[in-house]
């Protein structure tokens, strides 16, 4: 338990994105993988750590913009500020397009510990095994927000609504006065719930660094734990590097076809930036696996999640991967995952550049998946005894994945 012990204690302080404890914490497991031999890659990319507090802020500004607007009777330009209101917070969010999330930039670091097979550089396959190591704090869990996510398609309908309000204001005040005058309260009152909503989603993704923090132990420090304490003891029965000797890979007698990148990721905090650009950044075997582990060492069922994605969009994560990994788990804890809904994970990532993937986790008894980016996820919420058991599946799904492929 030493190892498991002392990684959590370095991930389990609260380490948002563009923080001095996050460069830390990537200083601190650096340092933890020297230290026991184990060679290792970073992955630097621009990252944008400051992305959800700014758009939070462009949300509340502009449709206070645009709420006055309406009131105002501005007409034409009514539509052109709810068009621009939109499409700044769509261009950032779903196209990726800094346009507003710049301010704060700076140098992100994936760190990547490769594996391959004893005596050859190209085995043909690979498996990447994911986690992240950044935190984040917000005054609604997961679960809380789930009413924000959900309604957000319908806030957008509402802007549309109120933008179209203006000129149609202007185009019937003097063919129809009395149409006018109902569309302009209409419009008004539409600015209530639209308001509303804006300022309640605004405020939770701007004002998260003011929240009470974090830990970051459950999401998703004991991922990281596990996925470290594996390359440990791949590194215990590593073979001495011959083939590779200018290359960061580690070879191991533990596989046979396969090369295993072990992927410890920043970012997913903030858009999954790190794991989207990671995955753009290579190109990958024909048969490439992915498995990506959110919120591990908890004292509930083992689960594996149904779809990954965004808000707009979300896709199924693979079956086949994920019937192999509950075969892995069944074979070490004796009883199979539960099936469980969406989630907004490093999984997507992979899932885009079309690589089978799974997403794998647990639950809590009591808290089921709450309690997230809040002061309840602490070290007193991790499982000890757990953290083994997932190296143990890690060591059962590689073997399988090594020996057979996806079945």
């Amino acid at each position: 338990m030493t190892s498991f012990q002392e990684l959590m204690g370095i991930l389990s302080i609260p380490r948002p994105n563009g923080s001095a404890a996050l460069r830390r914490t990537a200083a601190e497991l650096k340092e933890w993988c020297r230290q026991r031999g184990i060679s290792f890659s970073v992955h630097q990319f621009r990252i944008y750590p400051y992305f959800f507090e700014a758009i939070g802020v462009w949300l509340i500004a502009s449709h206070i913009f645009l709420s006055y607007a309406i009131w105002s009777k501005w007409g034409w330009l009514t539509f052109l500020i709810a068009v621009v209101a939109l499409s700044v917070v769509l261009l950032n969010y779903v196209f990726h397009i800094p346009l507003i999330t710049w301010p704060g930039a700076e140098t992100g670091e994936n760190i990547l510990i490769e594996f391959v097979p004893g005596g050859t550089t190209d085995p043909g396959k690979e498996s990447i095994i994911s986690a992240h190591y950044d935190s984040k704090s917000e005054p609604l869990d997961h679960q809380q927000r789930l009413f924000l996510l959900k309604a957000f398609p319908i806030g957008i309908l509402m802007s549309i609504l109120a933008g179209i309000s203006g000129p149609l204001v202007i185009i019937f005040e003097s063919v129809n006065p009395s149409l006018s005058r109902f569309i302009y309260v209409t419009g008004m009152l539409i600015t209530i719930p639209m308001l509303f909503l804006v300022l309640v989603l605004g405020l939770n993704l701007a004002s998260g660094r003011l929240s009470p923090q974090s830990c970051g132990a459950v999401d998703n420090g004991a991922a990281c734990a596990i996925i470290l304490r594996f390359a440990e003891y791949l590194t215990e029965d590593q073979l001495p590097t011959t083939a590779l000797q200018t290359s960061q890979a580690n070879q191991t007698d533990f596989l046979q076809n396969t090369r295993l990148t072990l992927a410890i990721f920043t970012g997913e905090e903030v858009d999954r930036q790190g794991s989207r650009a990671y995955a753009r950044s290579r190109d990958y075997p024909p048969e490439t696996a992915a498995l990506n582990l959110e919120v591990m060492g908890q004292n509930g069922p083992y689960v594996l999640w149904q779809q990954d994605g965004s808000i707009f969009h979300l896709t199924p994560t693979d079956p086949h991967i994920s019937d192999m990994i509950s075969r892995s788990v069944a074979e070490v804890t004796g009883t199979e995952p539960v099936s469980g809904g969406p989630i907004l994970s490093d999984g997507a990532a992979f899932i885009e550049r079309g690589i089978p993937t799974a997403v794998l986790g647990t639950y809590d008894i009591d808290w089921k998946d709450r309690g997230f980016h809040k002061p309840t996820d602490n070290l007193d919420r991790v499982v000890f005894n757990r953290l083994p058991e997932g190296v143990g599946i890690l060591k059962a799904v590689i073997q399988q994945y090594d020996q057979s492929g996806v079945e």
